[in-house]
């Protein structure tokens, strides 16, 4: 089972929008070269991950509705998040980890300061997954939009999951960086127990798949519409990252 990775070329680029308070302002940033996954992880791929640790299994997996293979895994905490970046940088040798903001949102946008990842173009059920019903709906085979797919090839950064940044969550992040072109950032200054979340989900509206578009999670919740991505920096070159092959026993 591999874990398909694309390649971001660093670069600087225009970060926020002024479409929300907390997106503002529009700040010049400037990003290394890395690679992140084409798509957010998977069941199939956290199930690996669960035989091979003994890690507890998303509550979730109990509904069909969040139970396939090929869906996004969903029902993870920040920290499982993170416990599955341990266990992959273990295995294959990577260091691997989650992205921050600036890296998640450079590869949804580019640098042409792109609305969606896929452009300008207003969302449908052929860029995204969003606004089903939350009681019925669910998320769909990660990398099944194939309109959505981002500027360097990304897949689902906008809608089918919310996905995990490193970041704590902070509203003034922006305006604390305006005026200077901040390399790099994160930020780890506040209340880690609040961590970003970006790209909207199955259930949330076209608004939230906005590639500039920022929201906030408790770090301990296991929502049904909250997954994540991994990201591998440069001075690796994996163009695919091989999960181990792990026997379950019957």
């Amino acid at each position: 089972t591999g874990m398909r990775l694309v390649w971001v070329p660093g670069g600087r680029f225009p970060m926020g929008s002024d479409q929300q308070l907390e997106e503002s302002p529009v700040h010049w940033v400037r990003v290394s070269s890395g690679w992140i996954g084409e798509t957010p992880v998977t069941n199939r791929q956290f199930t690996l991950f669960v035989a091979a640790t003994g890690h507890a299994q998303p509550a979730q997996w109990g509904d069909p509705r969040f139970a396939e293979p090929g869906q996004p895994v969903v029902g993870v905490s920040f920290e499982d998040a993170l416990a599955f970046c341990r266990w992959l940088r273990e295995v294959s040798g990577y260091e691997v980890t989650l992205p921050t903001e600036a890296e998640w949102e450079h590869a949804a946008r580019g640098h042409d300061r792109r609305e969606y990842p896929w452009g300008a173009a207003a969302p449908t059920s052929r860029h995204a997954c969003f606004g089903l019903d939350a009681m019925s709906g669910g998320p769909v085979a990660a990398g099944t939009c194939l309109e959505g797919r981002g500027p360097f090839g990304t897949l689902d950064q906008g809608g089918n999951v919310w996905e995990w940044c490193r970041d704590v969550w902070d509203e003034l992040a922006y305006v604390k960086r305006a005026g200077s072109e901040a390399t790099d950032p994160v930020v780890e200054a506040g209340d880690p127990a609040v961590r970003v979340v970006r790209g909207g989900s199955w259930f949330f509206p076209a608004e939230d798949l906005r590639a500039a578009a920022r929201a906030r999670n408790e770090a301990t919740i296991r929502a049904d519409d909250l997954g994540f991505r991994v990201v591998v920096p440069a001075r690796f070159w994996p163009a695919e990252v091989e999960l181990p092959r792990v026997r379950i026993e019957e």
